[in-house]
């Protein structure tokens, strides 16, 4: 498989809060939690074209929960107390 196309200042956000449970930007955190609409609204050209690889990218990230509709904030309050690992 080629290399994600994800921008590159997204995937770093993505970096920090999965290993450091940083906050990410509006659109990120929309994308985090499953918020199509918020994030088409909050999204730049670049991440918009990205967005189909960003959630491939996202589901293959292990030992990260799947979000719905603003759990993924209840779960950044939580000690990070599983391995993680980003492809």
């Amino acid at each position: 498989m080629e290399p994600y196309t994800v921008p590159e200042h997204t995937y770093e956000a993505l970096l920090r809060w999965v290993e450091e449970k940083l906050p990410t930007g509006g659109f990120l955190e929309a994308v985090l939690d499953n918020d199509l609409l918020r994030a088409l609204s909050y999204g730049d050209p670049e991440n918009l074209a990205a967005l189909p690889e960003m959630v491939t990218l996202i589901n293959s990230i292990s030992g990260v929960p799947k979000f719905y509709k603003g759990a993924m904030r209840e779960w950044v309050n939580e000690p990070v107390t599983y391995p993680v690992t980003m492809p």
